[in-house]
């Protein structure tokens, strides 16, 4: 079962031209492909290396500054993911 961005590729990249792969594994490849790629892991780099917890702050100052650290915590999980 796909979720997330995996759902969204399927479903715009893939599903329109589902006639025209001929296969599961065709289908399961180019997903792999997508995310597992170079340019996908270095995309993945760069927010992980802009993510700060100031960004957290400034997005979000109503927040405490535990609630932004988990924020950011969980969203340093989702891009190692």
């Amino acid at each position: 079962m796909l979720k997330g961005d995996a759902k969204k590729f399927y479903y715009q990249s893939l599903f329109p031209q589902i006639n025209n792969l001929t296969n599961f594994n065709e289908i399961v490849n180019k997903i792999k492909s997508n995310f597992e790629g170079a340019e996908y892991q270095r995309t993945i780099l760069e927010n992980w290396q802009d993510i700060t917890l100031d960004s957290f702050v400034l997005k979000s100052p109503e927040n405490p500054l535990s609630g932004n650290f988990e924020d950011l915590l969980a969203m340093l999980r989702d891009l190692q993911l």
